[in-house]
């Protein structure tokens, strides 16, 4: 976003629902506008996919957070063509969307990250991909000091001792170690997807007959990437939270992990910019609810039949077998064991 706000004069919009610190960049402002729209769609995801150019001229674009049952719809159609377009996309390298175009498609710029739990790894690090040369020239710049570009052949037999600094910049830049990690990982990739895949529909077909979970969905003119398997317990129906059941899977030897905390609720955040939890309430009710459960492509039907037999033997222990007569839940399920709700 840097390299394109500068060159455009452009502002950037936030969203203070993104729940992962990675997908946020402070500008130091109250994200009343994301907040707003978020409280406004109705949908339990952190945006309903219609948000327009007219917002803002540059968009740090709500991510499709991977978990989450499809990738947001933006079509090209309704993008302004003047305005750079940036798709934030860190987990779904293999997700495609209607019309089976892959995630990105539509973007000036997409953005994927390679951490060492994404779909492809490098260890750390990420790419940007575009196919305006201005841009990749300017983000080549920004990710090494603000070097020159032809800084660059210093390593080859073209190169030369002398560079200048033309900008500033950052330390961005991906060592040549991780980029041959990268590259291989990538060759590997739609296996590694296909196996995703796999597992992912072992954990719905072992899972889909407990009342007490709620598994997450996946439109049909969508494919998804599998980056995470999250579940949502139904605690109206269960005499423990989500701590106590995740400390049970625990001791059966079952690692999970939830994500993500929502970043208006990090104290940072609540203290900077005076958020209150209640400030976005589907991510403050969705919160203590989700379990992200184990899935990787070296997992096998072992694994996932153990993980699901755990989570049956904690929920037969702590059923409540009367549903608790609580306030109505502000973003109540949908008919019960049918998933997630679609994103517009």
């Amino acid at each position: 976003m840097r390299s394109l706000a500068r060159r455009h004069n452009l502002k950037i919009v936030e969203d203070a629902a993104h729940c992962c610190p990675a997908y946020y960049k402070d500008n130091g402002k109250k994200a009343e506008d994301g907040r707003q729209k978020i409280e406004d769609s109705g949908q339990w995801s952190v945006v309903s996919g219609q948000w327009s150019a007219d917002r803002g001229p540059i968009s740090n674009l709500p991510s499709p957070i991977s978990h989450l049952p499809s990738t947001i719809n933006h079509q090209p159609s309704t993008i302004n063509h003047a305005t750079p377009y940036i798709n934030p996309q860190p987990s779904t390298l293999n997700l495609l969307n209607n019309g089976w175009l892959p995630v990105g498609s539509p973007a000036d710029i997409s953005c994927y990250s390679f951490y060492a739990n994404k779909t492809i790894t490098t260890g750390e690090g990420g790419m940007a991909c575009t196919a305006n040369d201005e841009y990749a020239d300017r983000m080549r710049i920004m990710s090494l000091h603000g070097i020159s570009r032809d800084a660059w052949k210093r390593y080859t037999t073209e190169g030369s001792w002398y560079y200048e600094i033309i900008a500033p910049g950052f330390k961005y830049n991906m060592a040549d170690i991780a980029a041959a990690i990268g590259l291989q990982q990538l060759r590997k990739a739609e296996v590694f997807h296909r196996r995703r895949i796999e597992l992912a529909g072992q954990y719905r077909e072992r899972l889909n007959e407990v009342e007490e979970i709620v598994l997450p969905q996946v439109r049909p003119d969508r494919i998804h990437s599998w980056h995470l398997y999250v579940i949502r317990l139904k605690l109206d129906r269960l005499n423990i939270d989500r701590a106590q059941f995740i400390e049970e899977l625990t001791r059966r030897g079952v690692g999970t992990s939830v994500h993500w905390m929502p970043l208006h609720m990090h104290p940072y955040y609540g203290k900077t910019y005076g958020y209150a939890p209640e400030d976005l309430p589907m991510a403050w009710a969705l919160y203590p609810e989700i379990i992200t459960l184990p899935l990787y492509p070296n997992m096998t039907e072992g694994d996932v039949e153990y993980v699901c037999e755990s989570i049956k033997d904690i929920v037969s222990r702590n059923r409540r077998w009367t549903a608790a007569k609580t306030s109505p839940h502000p973003f109540p399920f949908p008919q019960w064991g049918t998933g997630w709700p679609e994103v517009g």
